[in-house]
């Protein structure tokens, strides 16, 4: 009795023991916890004309999900968000070029990373604002030091279709200083019941204010660089179907209006040009604005920017010769005979 009172003793003596090593060497119930991956912040840049592109190129070596917050250290740049997987801003009105710092920061949920890069901004020529390219390489305009475009809207019944006024009217204004002859007046005295103006309809009325003019073939559009050189300027008849809808609101090249089908014959007035980056464009003053501004206030048609290419085939498809036009009669150059050539008309 006594021997088994002991060895009970022992045994109750031994248990904490005992549990403590069956604790220690039991497999484990549970299982580890899987090591995460940080992220790995990553983005690319591209220069436009005018603005920036910032395009996220992280991952996760877990393929977990990312959040993002991109972040520039400049005050002076406003950026078109901060979570998503690309964001731009404008290009600010600089003085000089400015180095800003672009952060982006990548989370998945656990851990973040951060990477940064610097990069130079440009001080904007005015080839980058109205969307033309980088450079310019050549370029002329004859500008008159007053006023003379004009907008066919508000020019009464027929305004909708008075583009041939508007341009015989702004050609008159360019060529006589103090003409005051307005669109209204012009189709008062040229189809007053309606219709589109043809050419022959602008020379009649440039005729009859005594205004320089004669006609050339457009062979190519170098013509009618060589007369802008010349100091004259030029009055197109154009299919501005063929001609590219505008990219961007704010920028001052291409059509700004709606023409959705061939045979939109359309007047413009051409009075200079830029070579940008290799490629040629003419400086047109367009009637057809109604009222159309650019975020400045200024009017849409007034130094509109053409692509050569397009005024050529625009032209060559709808009518393919120019009015020129000049201040001075003794340039009058040997144009053609306008009663020898098809005319045609513009709205």
């Amino acid at each position: 009795m006594k021997n088994r009172m002991i060895a009970r003793i022992v045994n109750i003596l031994h248990l904490p023991l005992v549990l403590a090593l069956l604790l220690l060497y039991a497999p484990s119930c549970q299982k580890d916890e899987p090591l995460n991956n940080p992220p790995v912040a990553d983005f690319s840049v591209l220069e436009d004309l005018d603005e920036f592109f910032l395009f996220d190129e992280s991952y996760d070596p877990d393929g977990d999900p990312l959040s993002l917050w991109w972040n520039v250290a400049s005050d002076q740049i406003l950026l078109s968000g901060h979570q998503q997987p690309e964001v731009y801003f404008r290009i600010p009105l600089l003085q000089e070029p400015l180095d800003v710092i672009l952060t982006l920061v990548a989370d998945d949920g656990l851990a973040t990373h951060e990477t940064r890069k610097t990069i130079t901004l440009p001080v904007l020529n005015e080839e980058r604002i109205f969307g033309l390219g980088m450079e310019c390489t050549a370029q002329n305009s004859n500008e008159a030091g007053y006023e003379w475009y004009v907008d066919q809207a508000n020019s009464g019944t027929f305004s909708n279709i008075n583009c041939g006024p508007a341009s015989a009217v702004m050609a008159a204004k360019w060529a006589i200083p103090g003409f005051t002859g307005t669109t209204r007046e012009a189709r008062d005295m040229i189809l007053p019941g309606g219709g589109w103006w043809y050419t022959n309809n602008i020379i009649d009325y440039l005729n009859h204010f005594s205004v320089t003019n004669f006609t050339l073939a457009l062979g190519s559009m170098e013509v009618l660089r060589q007369q802008i050189d010349q100091g004259n300027i030029a009055i197109l008849c154009l299919d501005m179907y063929y001609i590219r809808n505008q990219e961007k609101n704010r920028w001052h090249v291409d059509r700004f209006y709606n023409a959705g089908n061939t045979g939109w014959g359309h007047f413009i007035i051409v009075k200079g040009y830029k070579i940008v980056d290799g490629q040629l464009f003419f400086e047109a003053y367009d009637p057809y604005g109604f009222a159309q501004t650019y975020p400045d206030g200024a009017p849409k048609g007034k130094n509109r920017y053409y692509r050569e290419a397009e005024l050529n085939d625009s032209s060559n498809i709808w009518w393919d010769y120019a009015i020129i036009i000049s201040r001075d009669p003794d340039k009058m150059g040997k144009g053609l005979d306008p009663v020898k050539i098809p005319h045609q008309a513009g709205r």
